[in-house]
């Protein structure tokens, strides 16, 4: 089992599959648009959350890497990790697109 998987087994966060039902009616809400989760759509993650039911230590426990091109480690919250996990998945299977495409297609 991976450490992220661990990590996010620990914490009793929902499955892929669930953020990705939520994430999808989400977006359909914002009018199916957000450049990023984690750069000033803070609300937007927010908005899932709340619709998941996530608790305070779910949203915060913070999930850590060793970045080795640059020798250090980064620290992020699991639940964003999640959530973009998620997305990259929804987008995969066709449900969306990732935002490079987006860009491209929208200008």
């Amino acid at each position: 089992m991976s450490y992220e998987k661990r990590i996010f087994d620990e914490l009793l966060l929902p499955t892929r599959e669930e953020v990705i039902k939520v994430l999808l009616v989400t977006l359909f809400k914002q009018h199916g648009a957000v450049k990023e989760f984690g750069s000033g759509e803070q609300e937007f993650s927010d908005e899932i959350a709340d619709k998941l039911g996530l608790t305070a230590p779910q949203r915060t426990t913070t999930i850590q890497t060793i970045v080795r091109k640059e020798n250090r480690t980064k620290k992020f919250p699991a639940w964003n990790r999640l959530l973009y996990r998620a997305a990259a998945l929804a987008a995969n299977q066709g449900l969306l697109s990732h935002p490079t495409q987006t860009e491209r297609i929208t200008g």
